[in-house]
């Protein structure tokens, strides 16, 4: 069976190509990764953990629901 490869840099550069969309399409002003993906400690059953935060004045319960759903995608988990 294959190593498992930590996908810590594809993660971090599809957030940082995406970026501009996630804050003008879900209205985030700032976003970041932690947990083990960030670390480069995870394993193929890791989760992504991405903290957010919204402008002010954005209607956050639709929005994260939307932002969760683009990000499932975008990560295919």
């Amino acid at each position: 069976m294959p190593e498992y490869v930590s996908i810590r840099d594809d993660v971090v550069k599809k957030l940082e190509v995406n970026l501009p969309e996630i804050r003008e399409r879900f209205g985030i002003e700032t976003l970041g990764l932690f947990g083990s993906v960030s670390r480069g400690e995870d394993t193929a059953e890791s989760d992504i953990d991405i903290l957010y935060r919204f402008k002010p004045g954005i209607k956050t319960y639709h929005a994260m629901l939307d932002l969760a759903d683009y990000l499932e995608e975008l990560f295919g988990r």
